[in-house]
């Protein structure tokens, strides 16, 4: 009977770690300003601006 309850509350701690790791990741980043870097990595670069506007033109870009 442990054993069992221990495998059902396995599932939790393992979700409880993820978020634990990817809240003190990305915790320093918090606090910095917003850096809008779409302009010059979007709007200026011509190998990811689509020709056309048909269905296979997306997947030319990729």
């Amino acid at each position: 009977m442990r054993l069992s309850a221990r495998r059902s509350t396995l599932p939790w701690w393992i979700l409880f770690a993820a978020f634990a790791v990817t809240l003190a990741v990305y915790w320093p980043g918090l606090s910095g300003g917003f850096l809008f870097d779409d302009y010059p990595n979007i709007v200026d670069s011509h190998g990811v601006q689509p020709g056309d506007a048909s269905m296979p033109s997306p997947m030319r870009v990729i």
